[in-house]
């Protein structure tokens, strides 16, 4: 999915409360699970997400952006609907 109002957005009028979609910048701030982890050779955190959530679908899709690394690093996340049956244990 790609976000519809990319191209239509403005901040001046938009109000994420009467659209499908949501805009949002996003930061890393730590790697999972080891948070004291600030940096890994070869990659960068410096830069943003911009992201659009869809309300609709739950879908997200999105750029990192930052002036030194590799242009359009597309961020696609959608739910997978789980096709197996949970299993619990009784003690």
């Amino acid at each position: 999915m790609r976000c519809p109002l990319h191209h239509h957005y403005d901040p001046q009028k938009y109000d994420h409360r009467n659209e499908d979609v949501v805009f949002m910048r996003w930061k890393e701030h730590f790697l999972v699970p080891d948070h004291r982890v600030r940096g890994i050779s070869g990659a960068s955190f410096a830069g943003f997400y911009y992201i659009c959530y869809s309300k609709v679908t739950g879908e997200i899709s999105g750029f990192y952006y930052h002036q030194s690394s590799e242009k359009f690093q597309e961020l696609l996340l959608a739910h997978v609907e789980e096709r197996s049956f949970s299993s619990f244990e009784f003690r």
